[in-house]
């Protein structure tokens, strides 16, 4: 029997439409897409799942619309990746179904993919790349692999944006000398995306900006106009896009550019700069991440990467360790909103200044700003010194709200708990 080695990195990009599996090739040290329909030659995965209510076998792609369509017993999930974004069961007949456990399944189909190319090889990481992501969809994705024998630790999910910085920064260092744009046009419709970097702070800091230009043009308009008006119509968002902008190289991806119709508008956009266009930028962008996020390379390890979804600063609090007044942090600038979710405890000690209350400090690090709140801890019980432990826990409402709330814990025997709680609203800077 063949020993089982964690060696892969592999990028997966999970969308609404079809998905996609790239593993890293360290020989030639760039993202491999691997093909996933080995009868249509075709590295796309089909979203397309069915399952037998009656002898609950699952069928994928073509199989599971073809055996839908002729038998009742079959049922086709539709849209099943909706209900997995909210965590929601999903209807099968007169009953329903885990998402959790539907998405297990569709992992466990195409991870299988990978026994293909490398059957004596494991997952050593998995970055899982998704549209938009939020709490729920992230912690999905992790029940799901999990559930399938791929851990969390060796788990990462990240969003299109920053799955985008990780691609542009892997490329040629000219090709991001100044901002790079990136037309996105998937099912969804076109989106713009502008990565900026920022070399005078330290970390360097790259910054991406999404704009949703999916009302003006969208999938829904081929076949109803013509093909000149969809070349106007992207000609002018383009336009517009990069009207005075410095930008040195335009990706181009999605669904709604396979075809030629916009590559004339193209081509005028490349004056003065680079442009390419590919259908797998997401997939080799997480595939970059895995590398990196494993610590099987550190080219970024002077780089902050931060998005609409990230916090622009950090969350700590002032405590005494090791002899000395220190700052114990919280929450770190570039923690997804939905993710900065973290609980510390703590010990009051008479002998420290301040002991009836916390001091919050929050800083941001764009701006060199920095703010300090204080949260009394009124009605404490008078407790012997060092009797009473506080728990302090961070969770964020969005991206620049933090709710910050500390608990009584007591202290064992010595001291009951109360479990009072103290709560504070912070906007972040």
């Amino acid at each position: 029997m063949l020993e089982q080695k964690h060696t892969l990195l592999v990028g997966f990009d999970l969308c609404s439409n079809k998905s996609q599996i790239s593993c890293f090739n360290k020989n030639t040290f760039e993202p491999v897409s691997l093909i996933a329909d080995v009868i249509n030659d075709s590295e796309m995965i089909s979203m397309d799942i069915a399952v037998n209510v009656k002898t609950g076998e699952w069928y994928f792609g073509e199989e599971a619309v073809d055996n839908s369509a002729f038998s009742e017993d079959i049922t086709l999930l539709e849209n099943f990746l909706d209900y997995v974004k909210k965590g929601e069961t999903i209807p099968l007949g007169d009953n329903s179904i885990d998402s959790v456990e539907v998405l297990a399944r569709f992992f466990r189909k195409y991870l299988s993919i990978l026994k293909r190319y490398f059957p004596s090889e494991t997952i050593k990481k998995i970055v899982v790349t998704v549209e938009k992501s939020n709490a729920i969809y992230v912690k999905t994705i992790f029940k799901a692999l999990e559930k399938i024998g791929i851990e969390k630790e060796r788990v990462s999910v990240i969003d299109h944006s920053i799955s985008y910085v990780y691609y542009a920064l892997s490329q040629k260092k000219e090709l991001w000398m100044n901002d790079v744009a990136l037309f996105d046009f998937g099912s969804e419709g076109l989106k713009y995306y502008q990565l900026s970097i920022d070399r005078k702070h330290r970390p360097i800091t790259v910054s991406v900006v999404c704009t949703d230009y999916s009302q003006q043009l969208s999938m829904d308009l081929f076949g109803v106009i013509y093909v000149e008006q969809l070349r106007y119509i992207f000609e002018t968002i383009s336009r517009e896009c990069l009207y005075k902008q410095i930008v040195s190289t335009i990706y181009v991806t999605g669904k709604g550019f396979e075809k030629s119709w916009a590559d004339g508008v193209i081509k005028n956009l490349c004056v003065g700069r680079r442009a390419f266009k590919g259908q797998n930028l997401f997939c080799a962008g997480a595939c970059y991440a895995a590398r990196e996020i494993s610590g099987e390379a550190n080219h970024f390890e002077d780089y902050m990467f931060l998005n609409e979804d990230m916090i622009k600063g950090s969350v700590s609090v002032k405590a005494y360790a090791d002899a000395k007044d220190s700052e114990i942090y919280l929450v770190k600038t570039g923690t997804a909103w939905y993710e900065a979710e973290l609980s510390a405890d703590f010990i009051l000690d008479d002998e420290t200044p301040g002991t009836k209350e916390v001091e919050v400090i929050v800083r941001n690090d764009l701006l060199n700003a920095k703010s300090s709140y204080i949260i009394a801890l009124e009605g404490l019980n008078v407790r012997p010194n060092k009797t009473t432990r506080l728990k302090i826990r961070v969770k964020f409402i969005d991206a620049t709200t933090c709710v910050l709330t500390i608990k009584d814990m007591g202290f064992g025997d010595f001291a009951k708990a109360t479990n009072r709680v103290w709560e504070k609203v912070i906007e972040m800077i």
